[in-house]
């Protein structure tokens, strides 16, 4: 991986970001915004090519990681956020010549030299308890078992899944101005009965969304495109889960312990408007915490997720920020949109433990969203996942997502509980001894859990890649996270990309590392 480079961990490199005498920064060159993957990126990115350049980071919350969260459940470690690594497929030979399809920004179709998703790299370096996911299409993944009312399995020999299935292929080359649900029925797909809509919710994961131009794209997922369709279900039981990747990549540069990670520091204002107006003022970005501490930057690289940026830009910004942001921010284009985890644990496995998961219909059920009421679920029991753990996961996306996570945990356990005693008929099911559900939609640190694009990611949004300028027309503030890789958008490595890349530019910018347009590890997310 790029960032872990031997040639970048020179000892001379080490020594100089590993000191213990650094002092609180108050007063710094840059200061990024968020402890997340694209902040963490970032802030390594920094300390490993630009020794010379203090920074510091600001976390809202007690500790890092931002939607990947572990949480404990009995003995067992499950994920509330980022649970997959998705392309995790080593390109081998050099640099083949990729599909046609993955190339809009390039004119020449080369392979970005980037041989392995550099998330499954930290992973893989750091041990991290993985399980091999295949999936079909980009966003879409294999349609599990469907289990029909009684609890049986309905659609025995296929024929209504390979039909989905057959709708997606027809899509390639079909989906010019249309959007996911018109393009689906064009090919044949349209859904009319209980398990042709439970099929429908197994298969786009996405609930809610079906409607979105984004859906039809998600087919030519670069991920896949770039390092194939395999993908990783990260399982690790560290206390940290899917976040000691995180702690992995930033060891050696800013460990927990580093006085250069604030924690507990929520940002409520970030005021430039003195920026080219004092001369010789190299720190004019003053930026304010909720508690009332205050810190002072050069330039800022904001890692705030794309939700809290749309509720809050209007008073987080001084001055506002410029109108092509705004524009973009206020418009429904990009927008978050919400999955919910609901996890489930018994005393002992009831369930048929041999599936990894199943899709049970909702008798009456006549359209897609009413199809989606605890109806996913995933074994985690399972013998390669957590065996032991007595786990079940359900998954659920909007509008079922807002109205659950909006309710009471007894409230939202009841009607889980509800609809796995109709599923299962003729089954006793006990009570759960554990239960966690995840509220990426009302957290006031994202306020939703992953990007989604209604239309392709250009005009007005190109401009958080330019970032924003003071008076003199030097950039004071960038933007990195999941939502601002358009090339991979709502994933963890879209985050790790977008941190390292704004941080490269920083470097640039400022005569301290290379031109980023010359390696395409560090514009990966915009070069495809």
């Amino acid at each position: 991986m790029f960032a872990l480079s031997p040639a970048l961990l020179s000892s001379s490199v080490l020594l100089s970001f590993a000191s213990a005498e650094l002092p609180l920064p108050t007063e710094v060159d840059v200061l990024i915004i968020g402890a997340g993957w694209a902040g963490m990126a970032a802030a390594d990115h920094l300390a490993r090519n630009g020794p010379g350049v203090h920074f510091a980071v600001l976390e809202s919350t007690n500790r890092t990681g931002g939607r990947s969260q572990a949480v404990t459940m009995g003995e067992y470690v499950v994920e509330a956020g980022s649970n997959w690594i998705y392309g995790t497929r080593t390109r081998e030979g050099g640099e083949p010549t990729c599909p046609s399809s993955l190339f809009t920004n390039s004119t020449e179709e080369k392979c970005p030299n980037v041989p392995t998703n550099p998330v499954l790299d930290v992973a893989m370096q750091a041990g991290a308890d993985m399980t091999h996911v295949k999936r079909v299409y980009g966003l879409f993944s294999r349609v599990p078992t469907v289990l029909d009312v009684h609890g049986q399995e309905a659609d025995r020999d296929g024929v209504t899944r390979d039909r989905f299935i057959s709708a997606l292929e027809c899509i390639k080359g079909n989906s010019e101005n249309q959007t996911f649900r018109e393009v689906m029925a064009g090919c044949g797909w349209n859904p009319k009965t209980d398990v042709e809509f439970s099929i429908d919710v197994a298969g786009t994961e996405c609930s809610g969304a079906e409607n979105d131009l984004e859906m039809v794209e998600g087919l030519d997922d670069v991920s896949m495109l770039l390092w194939g369709k395999a993908s990783m279900f990260v399982k690790d039981q560290h206390p940290r889960g899917y976040s000691r990747i995180i702690d992995e990549m930033t060891k050696d540069t800013i460990p927990a312990d580093d006085p250069r990670l604030l924690l507990n520091a929520h940002v409520v204002s970030v005021d430039y408007s003195s920026c080219g107006l004092v001369k010789d003022d190299e720190h004019c970005v003053v930026v304010t915490t909720e508690d009332g501490r205050v810190f002072n930057a050069t330039e800022v690289i904001s890692t705030i997720p794309l939700g809290a940026l749309q509720r809050h830009y209007d008073t987080l910004f001084t001055p506002s920020l410029p109108d092509i942001l705004v524009e973009a921010l206020s418009s429904n284009e990009v927008m978050m949109r919400n999955v919910t985890k609901v996890f489930l644990q018994f005393p002992s496995a009831w369930w048929d433990n041999k599936r990894t998961r199943w899709v049970s219909v909702i008798d009456g059920a006549n359209c897609t969203a009413e199809a989606d009421h605890f109806t996913r679920w995933r074994n985690l029991n399972h013998e390669e996942v957590l065996p032991g753990s007595n786990i079940l996961l359900a998954f659920m996306g909007d509008p079922q997502s807002s109205y659950y996570e909006a309710l009471p945990d007894i409230d939202v356990q009841e009607a889980a509980m509800k609809q796995l005693r109709r599923q299962h008929p003729n089954i006793v099911v006990p009570d759960p001894v554990n239960f966690y559900m995840s509220r990426h939609g009302y957290d006031r640190t994202r306020y939703g859990a992953f990007p989604v694009e209604r239309a392709p990611w250009s005009g007005k949004y190109s401009g958080f890649m330019e970032g924003v300028e003071d008076f003199d027309g030097e950039t004071r503030i960038q933007f990195a996270g999941e939502a601002f890789c358009p090339s991979f958008s709502g994933s963890t490595h879209g985050a790790l990309l977008s941190g390292i890349s704004q941080a490269a530019y920083y470097l640039f910018d400022n005569n301290l590392g290379p031109d980023p347009m010359e390696d395409d590890r560090l514009v990966l997310c915009w070069l495809v």
